[in-house]
């Protein structure tokens, strides 16, 4: 799938779902973002645009995904100690911070792969998720139109459980992106350990 058409679909899926989303044209490329994306997705970037600013429902807490302008000071508390501006000791220093819910990092490698974090684990332990940001986003379009549109934001019975058949429904529902790490995808849209 390539960066336009990934974003297309997500934008799609978030105007079915009601979800306010935005993609902005994109000029200013200082030295952090250009250390952050790899070369040639950031020549997508400059000519279809980045989405941000956008609060997409989660099993738990929305997922924000950050406008571009936003990145680097969004690094703070993650990859940045607040206290001394410099990289926390323990964060792989080739991961960027894009997005989070719930305190968990999502994070882009300089090798573009998409990768996750769950935060007070004693350490980053990243799970790679997607080979690229269009393969994201085309998991992130798939996991709106099945927990919003498909079931009103609402996956857990009255004792707030989740029934192996919601877990099999979300395992399908990856089956078929291409680029998207399968078991680490279900653990991330379901917030699994």
């Amino acid at each position: 799938m390539t960066y336009e058409t990934s974003l297309r679909s997500l934008t799609s899926a978030c105007s079915a779902a009601g979800i306010v989303f935005h993609s902005r044209p994109v000029s200013a490329l200082n030295d952090f973002i250009r250390s952050a994306f790899p070369a040639s997705l950031l020549l997508q970037i400059e000519l279809v645009g980045y989405p941000g600013d956008c609060e997409i429902p989660w099993i738990v807490e929305d997922l924000y995904l950050y406008g571009f302008g936003d990145i680097e000071s969004r690094q703070a508390g993650y990859r940045i100690d607040v206290r001394t501006r410099h990289i926390v000791e323990g964060w792989d220093a080739n991961r960027y911070v894009i997005a989070d819910w719930s305190a968990n990092p999502v994070v882009i490698g300089d090798d573009g792969r998409i990768a996750f974090a769950f935060h007070g684990m004693g350490s980053w332990k990243y799970q790679t998720i997607a080979d690229d940001l269009p393969s994201f986003f085309g998991l992130l379009a798939a996991w709106i139109r099945y927990f919003v549109i498909n079931h009103d934001g609402r996956l857990f019975d009255a004792n707030s459980d989740l029934h192996e058949e919601t877990i099999a429904e979300v395992i399908q529902i990856t089956t078929d992106l291409k680029g998207v790490h399968q078991n680490e995808a279900v653990n991330f849209l379901l917030g699994m350990r």
